[in-house]
């Protein structure tokens, strides 16, 4: 580095700013306190000189010089490191670019001014239909961090980008962590209230006892209704309820909490998710003039939302761009069904497996109505693998299976005009065709489906003669083959 080709105001510049990876003349003034930088990086990049451009102003060291250039900084090299990069987080910040503000604070080793930055701008992420980032640099920092806002926070970030597994994880890490006088977020009255609301939304979605649970004290803590979180943990509750097969109860919380006045204070991506939730089950109820009212209310803050976020907008408009579809579906299945694919990659973008049931199971339905019964089957055995997960809530789930039996009825009655059965199917036959496609047993069968295993070994008896099959294997490859499963 003490080649005569650089003057020694640019040898400053590239050995103090060796520990950014890209350079601006901006970020270099503010780091080095000078204010020419521009000038002397738009030397180096014409001069073919260790950077290059990156466009807009940039630059970028070239990789095989950064660790020679840092070993210049000698004696107390990490010492100096520290103080440019906390100099840069302070300009990043000032240009309101907070996640690369978070990055340097971080690189910096300033866990306490990381966590505040994190902590006070979970907003500023969830905004911008940024949670995944929030939930990367939010996981470097927990290493070496131990709070329960930082903790719950994850667990949100994590449901909210589609990782419920993540989720339940920080949820955890948190629980020992969070006490009467923990300090709750912005928008929320307890620390409590919003962990609770968050385990009945996400991990707890498909054990229904659970989810009540938690809703329900989410609701006692969340009293304050000029506070979001107010809203929130109704919205958790009136979900709760949907889940447990309590439609009008669920219903009714939902529409009270769109009303409420709190609504308004909620960030862009909540706001989105509580519209199409709402209208969602509006549409499942029948009452589409009141799920049109909702999707209206948020059309032009959708559409900013989408522009502006890109593929970050999955977990925003999953639900809402299901209930349009749905609406579109109301009174023509064919023409509905492009939605319905568009809504299945938000849903499966976002990877919450409720809402990835309700779109494939919807889809299925318009695909059948519409003629294709094909692709109705292929996307029905798509719907079926998620709710075998577990991981849906149960009406959903319970939903799908009423949908199935329907689509073996229609195939059934098909086949037996069309000569291929002698005699129909009954619905208690075609829900133990449906079952023999797994792994229980006779006797599981049974339990899941409250009969003794006499009545189920009946029933079978009379599904092979119907099908004309002797194996339960040939049964289920039969079925397949008349489009009855």
């Amino acid at each position: 580095m003490s080649s005569p080709v650089l003057s020694s105001q640019e040898r400053d510049l590239l050995v103090r700013c060796s520990v950014l990876e890209r350079l601006s003349g901006p970020l270099c003034d503010a780091v080095l306190g000078s204010h020419d930088s521009d000038d002397v990086l738009g030397q180096l990049d014409r001069s073919g000189l260790f950077v290059s451009s990156l466009g807009g102003g940039w630059y970028r060291c070239h990789q095989l010089f950064r660790e020679v250039l840092r070993r210049e900084l000698g004696r107390g090299a990490d010492e100096a490191a520290q103080v440019v990069l906390s100099r840069a987080a302070d300009w990043f910040l000032s240009e309101g670019r907070l996640e690369e503000a978070i990055e340097h604070r971080l690189a910096a080793g300033d866990h306490d001014g990381t966590l505040d930055l994190l902590v006070d701008g979970a907003l500023w992420f969830m905004d911008r239909g940024a949670c995944s980032a929030f939930l990367r640099l939010g996981e470097l920092l927990a290493a070496s961090v131990t709070d329960p806002r930082l903790f719950v926070s994850l667990a949100v970030a994590a449901g909210e980008s589609g990782r419920e597994e993540r989720c339940a994880y920080w949820l955890k890490a948190a629980e020992p962590l969070i006490e009467a006088g923990s300090q709750p977020l912005p928008g929320w009255k307890t620390l409590r209230g919003e962990a609770d609301t968050v385990w009945a939304t996400f991990p707890s979605a498909g054990d229904a006892e659970a989810a009540l649970r938690y809703g329900s004290r989410a609701v006692e803590l969340e009293d304050d209704p000029s506070l979001w979180g107010h809203v929130l943990a109704r919205q958790s509750l009136g979900g709760a309820l949907l889940g447990a097969g309590r439609m009008a109860e669920g219903v009714e919380i939902l529409w009270d909490c769109w009303r409420a006045p709190g609504r308004q204070a909620l960030p862009t991506l909540l706001l989105l998710q509580a519209a199409g939730q709402l209208s969602l089950v509006l549409v499942e109820t029948g009452d589409l003039e009141r799920a049109r009212q909702v999707a209206d209310e948020v059309r032009e803050v959708a559409s900013a939302a989408e522009e502006a976020w890109g593929q970050g907008a999955a977990a925003a408009f999953a639900g809402l761009r299901l209930a349009e579809a749905r609406l579109t579906m109301a009174t023509d299945p064919g023409a509905a069904i492009p939605e319905l694919e568009r809504a299945v990659d938000l849903a499966e973008g976002w990877g919450w497996a409720t809402v990835v049931l309700v779109a494939l199971s919807s889809l299925a339905a318009a695909q059948w109505a519409a003629g294709d019964r094909s692709a109705a089957r292929v996307t029905l055995a798509q719907a079926s693998d998620v709710a075998e997960s577990g991981e849906a809530r149960p009406a959903t789930a319970r939903l799908l299976r009423g949908l199935e039996a329907r689509i073996g009825r229609g195939s059934a009655k098909a086949a037996h005009s069309q000569g291929a059965l002698a005699e129909e199917l009954t619905d208690r036959e075609l829900a133990i065709l449906r079952a023999l496609r797994g792994p229980l047993t006779a006797r599981e069968i049974g339990a899941e489906m409250y009969l003794s295993i006499n009545t189920v070994k009946g029933y079978t008896k009379s599904l092979y003669r119907k099908l004309g099959v002797v194996s339960r294997g040939d049964a289920v490859r039969r079925g397949h083959d008349l489009g009855l499963i």
